[in-house]
Formats: structure tokens, C-alpha cells, sequence
């Protein structure tokens, strides 16, 4: 039950936090002067680069919340990732 909450509430800090990565990669796009292809491709790879940074921190909180260390922690912190990430790109 616990480990559902936290996969859920992963999710929708990363889905709310596309918004954030979008202005950011937007930025970015703006200073690299780029359209078209390039552009999409170049969105493509920040937005899902800054979703998985955004998980990554989030992850890590919720581990030293629960009080995790060493192998308990990256282990925990790595799934959390992966299922927040995973949750995110079928959103789309």
C-alpha cells in the first residue's frame, strides 16, 4: 500500500513537473536557435532528461524520509525512477 502511494504521488509530481521541463528545454531550443526536426528531437531528449532529473530528486527525498541507506536506498531510489518515469511516458 505504502509502495503504491509513493509510485502515485512520483507520478504526479512528474507529470506536473513536464510543464517546468518544458520552459526549461524551451529556453534552451531558444538559445540553440533550432526548429523543425532538429527542434522536436532536441525536445524530445530534454524533456525526458529533466523528467527523469525531476524523479530522481524526488526519489531521493522520499528515501531519506523513510530513513533508507546504501543498497536499500539505490535500490528503492532506482525503481521510484523507473516507475515514475515509466508512468510519465505513458501519459503521453
Amino acid at each position: 500500500m505504502k509502495a503504491a502511494i509513493t509510485i502515485a504521488l512520483v507520478a504526479l509530481i512528474a507529470s506536473n513537473s513536464a510543464f517546468a521541463a518544458s520552459t526549461v528545454c524551451e529556453s534552451q531550443v531558444a538559445a540553440k536557435n533550432l526548429s523543425g526536426s532538429e527542434k522536436a528531437s532536441f525536445m524530445k531528449q530534454c524533456e525526458k532528461k529533466q523528467a527523469t532529473l525531476e524523479a530522481t530528486n524526488a526519489c531521493d527525498a522520499q528515501a531519506k524520509e523513510q530513513k533508507l541507506a546504501g543498497a536499500a536506498m539505490m535500490k528503492f531510489v532506482n525503481k521510484c525512477v523507473k516507475d515514475a518515469t515509466a508512468g510519465a511516458a505513458a501519459k503521453k
